[in-house]
């Protein structure tokens, strides 16, 4: 064989090589031991596309391209873009399998199925579209952003807003708002796609120890349900539907907050507006979208409220007056001055009320106002184990973009008459002439006030019963 004929064949499988490089994406199958260059990444920052954009991102823990690039890549995106951009993580454990429960592939929803994937990562769809495969700088997603994210060409016609408050017992109530806001008439049915997230994924550790970010844990579904990889409650059969005819719609749900790690101040609830949904197949319109990081306009809150005892002591007894406290903030982006009420209630009655001041925005120094009252117990029977719950609300409001906020409940015990329990010999009880015998007492406190260290107790004896 000629030395020409051989440069020649070298020359071919070079180039065969090349080009099954450019066709093969490595990044789907990379071994876990590659080696990370160093680059100095540009800091440039997707364009705001006059709309939100939303994009289901599929991750794995053993993903380097996903911990080095992809994640940081969709983290710096919304950095830059807080109140436009919304982004989930489907994280599943291996990239080999990336529909898999922990990436929330469950019933009823399949989100990693409906993508129509199995294995492979870093891969992001935005606006539900073909999915974009591979990152390797943390710029890699911004071109999709900035051209509109594959949104529905009326996606600035429709407002998404995510509120959240902690109720205090271990759950969290989130309430979705959807509203249209063009001139035209809104789509005739809309599937709102709604789920809790980490929002530090704390249960979703890379191999590296890093921690990415939106990772899934719950589905939120129609008829108040939810669906985790703990069940589901409350027998959802898929994503609520909503009509938005009358201008806006919301839904609520009540979720534990030990859904996600260290609970309600790392629950981050992401929803969207989709034309519809199916379990096996992508390409539905995307309207709009929002996460619970994002700060209405508006947002008058309830920030906290107090009940106590006049006389400093845990609970009360009937008679007693307490002292009810609460605060309120302006939360949201602008100043309010439309007017509204502050009101305390108890048993559905509301006693005492007073107007909503004009609040500056969240960064103002007037963007708070407290409200105080007393109530009389006299009213009020004690019984044994009893709990009195007092509500301090918000009415009147306009434009109030986040309606889970504008109410929280106190609780006061009641102060009860402990009861004592029948004494109990300590030994033998017969005793020779001269000997002792010893007697346990206890007693119950029947309230949740106090204990045995606050309660004295006092035992009689006799010769006969």
């Amino acid at each position: 064989m000629s030395t020409r004929y051989v440069n020649a064949l070298l020359v071919a499988v070079l180039m065969a090589i090349i080009s099954l490089n450019g066709i093969v994406n490595f990044s789907e199958y990379e071994e876990n031991n590659h080696t990370t260059l160093d680059l100095v990444e540009p800091s440039d920052a997707p364009t705001n596309p006059g709309h939100t954009v939303f994009a289901q991102y599929i991750t794995s823990d053993n993903c380097g391209y996903c911990y080095a690039y992809g994640s940081p890549a969709h983290d710096q995106a919304k950095n830059s873009l807080p109140d436009q951009y919304v982004y989930i993580s489907y994280h599943s454990a291996n990239f080999g399998n990336t529909a898999d429960a922990e990436a929330g592939n469950i019933a009823p929803i399949y989100g990693v199925s409906h993508l129509q994937e199995s294995g492979g990562a870093p891969k992001s769809s935005f606006g539900d579209a073909a999915l974009n495969t591979g990152c390797g700088s943390n710029t890699c997603w911004d071109q999709y952003i900035s051209s509109g994210g594959n949104m529905h060409s009326t996606a600035a016609d429709y407002t998404v807003n995510v509120g959240q408050s902690d109720n205090g017992d271990g759950t969290s109530d989130v309430t979705v708002t959807a509203s249209y806001v063009g001139s035209g008439s809104p789509a005739s049915s809309i599937t709102l796609y709604a789920a809790v997230t980490e929002k530090i994924c704390h249960s979703h550790a890379y191999s590296d120890g890093s921690k990415g970010h939106n990772c899934w844990e719950a589905w939120l579904l129609n008829n108040g349900g939810y669906a985790s990889n703990s069940g589901s409650v409350g027998g959802g059969t898929g994503f609520a539907t909503i009509n938005l005819a009358a201008g806006s719609s919301s839904t609520t749900w009540t979720v534990p907050n030990n859904l996600v790690a260290q609970g309600a101040t790392n629950m981050n609830v992401v929803a969207a507006l989709f034309s519809g949904w199916s379990t096996s197949t992508l390409g539905e319109d995307v309207y709009a979208a929002a996460d619970s990081t994002m700060q209405p306009p508006i947002d008058v809150a309830i920030t906290t409220f107090n009940v106590e005892n006049q006389l400093d002591t845990r609970g009360f007894i009937s008679g007693d007056i307490l002292d009810l406290d609460v605060t309120v903030r302006n939360a949201g982006a602008d100043t309010y001055s439309d007017g509204g009420q502050i009101e305390i209630c108890y048993n559905n009655q509301c006693f005492d009320q007073t107007s909503l001041n004009s609040l500056s925005n969240a960064a103002g120094n007037s963007n708070t106002q407290s409200f105080s009252t007393t109530f009389d117990t006299s009213g009020i029977t004690n019984t044994a184990n009893g709990l009195s719950g007092f509500k301090a609300q918000i009415t009147g409001l306009t434009g109030d973009g986040n309606s889970a906020n504008n109410a929280m409940m106190s609780y006061i015990d009641h102060d009860f008459t402990p009861s004592t329990d029948t004494p109990i010999a300590d030994g033998q009880i017969a005793i020779p002439r001269g000997g002792t015998l010893d007697f346990d007492v206890t007693g119950n406190s029947r309230d949740g006030v106090d204990t045995m260290a606050t309660m004295t107790a006092e035992f009689e004896v006799s010769p006969s019963g």
